[in-house]
């Protein structure tokens, strides 16, 4: 398990929310705590998670930065780890 997917199986802040992001042309968007993912994107769910969570761990991080950590976060995740999120966003 990674560092980020650590810190957000075990942040008790975060919540989640499910919409049409169309408006605003996003997949995802992080106001605060709460990260919203449009679920009708062809990207996955897990995939948008990561990369608003760093920006929620990181704000100062650039978004170059958030995308390169976030490819990596990609390729390391476990389909274990994968279904620990999906709980996590989904309960």
């Amino acid at each position: 398990m990674t560092p980020l997917v650590r810190k957000v199986l075990r942040s008790k802040n975060l919540k989640f929310n499910f919409r049409s992001l169309g408006r605003e042309r996003a997949f995802a968007q992080i106001a605060g705590e709460l990260i919203e993912i449009d679920l009708k994107k062809k990207i996955p769910p897990v995939k948008n998670l990561l990369h608003e969570a760093l920006h929620y761990f990181n704000p100062d991080m650039s978004h170059a930065e958030v995308m390169r950590l976030e490819a990596e976060e990609w390729a390391k995740l476990s389909q274990k780890d994968a279904t620990r999120l999906y709980r996590k966003m989904f309960s």
